[in-house]
């Protein structure tokens, strides 16, 4: 353990102090490593997990430079990501047992199941490490992205085998069935009830649906067949065998949630890497490949996400989902694909808005108590999350589909149209607003179709005492103002007076409402820019101006600034005010936003405002010197490369 602990010091000294300082002794660590996984361990020397561990972040420090060490620590690295779970059934009526720490026993009816959780925890970490390599080498990583991918996209499914999992429910039926015909019984809804409310099975069932997860351990515990099995569950039924209240926990048990989030979060990583390693030439890279990888992961990440009964690794799945979707090249991602995909998002959809209707059948029930109103928060912000990245999946589809996912949206509006209900909690609104948000920016058709019913829907939640969801709805009304402004010029005035409520609230710049006020600004500048012929046009820039700069939202900031450069070089009086009254304000901001360097601009537009900055000085002496003298010193060498015609670093 000192051993461990020591090289563990070690790299955290490495990540401490950076690659300048590190890289002369990384050398001699790395040589240290590879005589340590040469050497033979104790099963219990905890060094070798340390190593794996210790080896990411001696990458992280090295960066690059770490690229010729990589083949020394994935053969280890990638044995401990293939370990297999250990397990043994004990009959405790006749041997013995050792109670161990690293092992975790089932009681099963009159078995006992021993699993070795160390090994697991091992894989698990050796999965995460994985993720850290290939997210800081990038196309170095790309000579084991096969390799790992090939490892990494089974785990996916390290939980369940499936063929058990289905006879499973088939006898769960067969043996309903059975007690619903059993002459027997003279009610026949009792046993159905009983069934149902204590969630209770035969030993029988008890042993199969605990087995259900490893086809050895299967084979040990019934060597029969389905048709054998059922009969087993007849003759049960019959002889009214004893029930048990396992079946929960069974339902629940997996063999590691770590390692199947870590195999979840290394596929955009993998591909990434790939796309990299062909856009850099890499011998072996190639579109072609990267197309592979695409189609290898996609059907088996879909099916786990459909099968995935933890809401937060449901939405993690879903998270890699829309990743892959917005790194996949045109054409990698066919008509089934997509249509599996929406399919799954309709099931996880259906699923949550029944276990919403549970909890509110819970939530009045006569028993309801204060803990159970905190098991339920928490359940629902699970579910909101989930939500959240289906979300963020279906706009991930829009922005690399456009119209042409407008149909399997379409399809989906019966599950989310309900989320716009003011009945529902804020988040999910906030939810069913970004998904709207999605649809009018990235689908001409969409807006065509939807932008009249959807204004009136924008509009009021701009009005609502929730901050995310004002940001959400005056996003919304940006992107109408300025991508279909025929079709949003009968909602103009109610926009501009929705966003112009926004602007002026006293706490417009809190810390809670910046980022709402910020995308009311992007909004207003969308009217001055496409609706300043309808509206008062000199009243919207003096707004405009006068809130500056933008610096909560840099995605917004950048859009309003190019408006401002673009408008401001074609020497609009709209924007400079009468006698020019609005310049000063104009040339503090500007000042602000090139000492941000290229957070709040990009560096095109930068260079063009750091131009009207000069042009400007002439007419407004000493105003850009005090503007200077107030940044931070970081700030000012970010303005000062500006000035000079030159990126900031």
């Amino acid at each position: 353990l000192l051993r461990a602990k020591a090289l563990e010091c070690v790299s955290l000294v490495g990540m401490a102090v950076g690659r300048d300082r590190f890289r002369g002794d990384a050398q001699a660590v790395m040589a240290f490593m590879q005589g340590l996984a040469a050497a033979p361990m104790e099963a219990d020397d905890p060094t070798q997990s340390y190593m794996l561990q210790a080896g990411a972040r001696l990458c992280k420090a090295l960066g690059p430079e770490f690229l010729p060490h990589l083949p020394v620590v994935m053969p280890p690295l990638l044995a401990a990501a293939r370990l297999e779970p250990e397990m043994n059934v004990h009959d405790p009526e006749l041997e013995e047992y050792e109670d161990d720490d690293d092992v975790e026993h089932i009681q099963l009816g009159d078995k006992v199941l021993a699993i070795r959780t160390s090994s697991l925890e091992e894989k698990a970490t050796a999965c995460n490490m994985i993720v850290c390599y290939i997210d800081e080498l990038k196309e170095g990583f790309f000579p084991y992205a096969k390799e790992v991918t090939d490892l990494m996209v089974p785990l996916l499914k390290f939980y369940i085998h499936e063929e058990l999992l289905r006879l499973t429910y088939l006898l769960l039926l067969l043996l309903l069935l059975l007690l619903l015909l059993s002459p027997q019984v003279t009610d026949p809804m009792v046993p159905l009830l009983t069934f149902y409310f204590h969630e209770k099975v035969t030993n029988l069932m008890v042993t199969l649906l605990k087995f259900y997860f490893h086809e050895e351990v299967l084979r040990l515990t019934w060597p029969g067949t389905a048709a054998s099995a059922a009969a087993a569950a007849s003759a049960a039924a019959a002889n009214d065998t004893q029930v048990t209240d396992l079946m929960v926990p069974l339902l629940k048990f997996y063999f590691h949630e770590e390692v199947r989030r870590a195999a979840v979060a290394a596929l955009p990583h993998l591909l990434r890497s790939a796309q990299a390693a062909a856009e850099k030439g890499v011998p072996g890279a190639s579109k072609e490949f990267t197309g592979q990888m695409v189609s290898y992961m996609w059907e088996p990440l879909v099916a786990a996400v459909k099968k995935e009964p933890e809401p937060e690794l449901a939405a993690a799945m879903l998270d890699s989902l829309a990743e892959i979707v917005e790194l996949a090249e045109p054409g990698q991602l066919g008509g089934p694909q997509v249509e599996a995909a929406f399919a799954a998002f309709g099931s996880i959809l259906s699923a949550a808005e029944a276990r919403r209707s549970q909890r509110s059948k819970r939530a009045s029930a006569e028993d309801f108590d204060e803990e159970e109103q905190e098991a339920l928060a928490a359940e629902n912000e699970q579910e909101e999350e989930l939500y959240d990245q289906v979300g963020s999946c279906l706009g991930a589809f829009l922005k690399a589909f456009g119209d042409a996912a407008l149909p399997y949206v379409e399809g989906l509006m019966p599950s989310i149209a309900p989320l716009l209900d003011k009945a529902r909690p804020d988040e999910e609104r906030r939810i069913a607003l970004c998904i709207i948000d999605d649809m009018l920016e990235h689908s001409a058709a969409g807006r065509a179709k939807y932008l009249g019913q959807l204004m009136p829907v924008l509009l009021d939640a701009a009005g609502s005492s929730h901050a995310d969801l004002r940001q959400c709805a005056v996003y919304g009304v940006g992107v109408g103002a300025s991508l279909a402004p025929e079709l949003f010029k009968p909602h103009a005035a109610a926009a501009l007076a929705a966003v112009t409520s926004i602007i002026a609230a006293p706490d417009a710049k809190s810390d809670d409402n910046e980022l709402a006020t910020d995308n009311a600004l992007s909004a207003l500048a969308a009217l001055l820019e496409h609706h300043g012929d309808v509206l008062d046009a000199g009243q919207m820039a003096e707004r405009l101006v006068a809130a500056l700069p933008l610096r909560c939202d840099s995605v917004e900031s950048q859009k309003v600034n190019e408006f401002l450069v673009k408008r401001l070089e074609a020497q609009d009086a709209r924007l400079l005010g009468p006698a020019n009254c609005h310049l000063p304000k104009l040339v503090e901001a500007f000042v602000q936003v090139l000492g941000r360097g290229t957070d709040l601009v990009e560096e095109a537009v930068g260079l063009r405002m750091a131009g009207l900055l000069h042009s400007m000085g002439p007419s407004c002496p000493g105003l850009v010197d005090a503007a200077f003298a107030q940044l931070k010193d970081k700030q000012k060498a970010n303005f000062t490369s500006f000035m000079a015609g030159q990126v900031p670093k």
